[in-house]
């Protein structure tokens, strides 16, 4: 899959900081709930250096060509994603457009912005014990769209990651987050991808056309994939490998160009009313002998409900709906279960 890869070159860009920011900012009030209100040319840094903890950091309607580090608690809002741009500055000093962390817990809300351009640097990373919500924001056309790592928790509601030349959000270590009502498409590579001892809940949300995978959930990572849409992905829509759990309920997972879902090594799965239409491949596929030639499956699944057509029915799967045909239980309303563990 090469996902280990993938993860290791997108976190490898991020271990070394230089902070080296200055700037002026404007101190006057925008309304009760603004501490400070930046200006297009003042320093964003300059202003998180300078608020207390708890602050509220507004942005006025423009664009920053700026790298930010952020260490303590604050919000930064601006006027809205297409209104509000902070842009990856050349010489910044730091390898990400914004970079969030700290060993001791900080709370910061990100809302209504964009964070873009931030080339071979990911667009925010989201470091030690931080807890960041990132609200109504677009983050665009960087290495990753959203790199969190260590024990941080991110909340990201109602916002698109897209069009990254990497994958769109990458969770490693022991992160979480929660992603509720997000879209994140475009992306070169997969569009969320979970790995080490990660943990997401993903709902109401739409992950499409991505390069890879819409979602891969590796190593002992764990995913809920809720109401959501996974479609039209190059190489399928979610992939489980290694010992990874995940369960997917009440989603369509369709269109992609190969199988929908895939599962291997020793994955588990609760596959429970989706609806798994016309991909390009198999609806629910095991990586095993029957399927694709080679024997590696040792995982369990359970499931039941499912509308998985075959080839010839409307929206069916080229290949076939499921494969082995031992998982047949997952299209009836009874329900079964796949036991391969040894």
């Amino acid at each position: 899959m090469g996902s280990r890869w993938k993860l290791l070159v997108v976190w490898g860009v991020s271990l070394a900081l230089t902070v080296g920011l200055c700037g002026a900012i404007s101190l006057a009030q925008e309304g009760p709930e603004c501490t400070i209100t930046v200006q297009p040319g003042e320093s964003i840094q300059a202003a998180i250096d300078r608020a207390p903890e708890g602050a509220v950091i507004c942005l006025a309607e423009g664009e920053w060509e700026e790298n930010i580090v952020i260490e303590k608690s604050i919000t930064l809002r601006g006027e809205g994603a297409q209104r509000s741009v902070i842009r990856w500055a050349k010489e910044g000093g730091i390898f990400s457009v914004v970079w969030i962390g700290s060993a001791a817990e900080i709370q910061v809300h990100i809302e209504r912005l964009t964070v873009t351009k931030g080339c071979w640097y990911p667009g925010i990373i989201i470091w030690g014990s931080a807890q960041v919500t990132i609200t109504e924001s677009t983050v665009s056309k960087n290495s990753s769209g959203i790199e969190i790592g260590n024990w941080a928790q991110a909340t990201i509601t109602g916002s698109t990651i897209s069009e990254n030349s990497f994958s769109g959000i990458v969770l490693a270590d022991w992160a979480q987050a929660t992603i509720t009502g997000s879209i994140v498409s475009k992306n070169e590579w997969d569009g969320i991808v979970l790995a080490d001892w990660a943990r997401a809940t993903i709902t109401g949300s739409t992950i499409s056309e991505n390069g890879d995978y819409g979602i891969t959930v590796v190593d002992s990572a764990r995913g809920a994939i809720s109401e959501s849409t996974v479609s039209g992905n190059e190489l399928g829509g979610i992939m489980l490998g290694a010992s990874s759990q995940a369960t997917i309920t009440g989603s369509a997972v369709s269109g992609n160009r190969l199988d929908g879902i895939i599962l291997a090594g020793s994955s588990q799965a609760t596959i429970e009313a989706n609806e798994i239409l016309g991909n390009g491949g198999y609806g629910v596929a095991l990586l095993g002998e029957a399927c694709f030639g080679i024997d590696v499956f040792t995982g369990y699944v359970i499931g039941r409900g499912n509308i998985i057509p075959g080839p010839g029915e409307p929206n069916g799967n080229e290949d076939a709906a499921i494969c082995p045909d031992e998982l047949s239980f997952l299209m009836t309303e009874e329900g079964g279960e796949l036991d391969r563990r040894e």
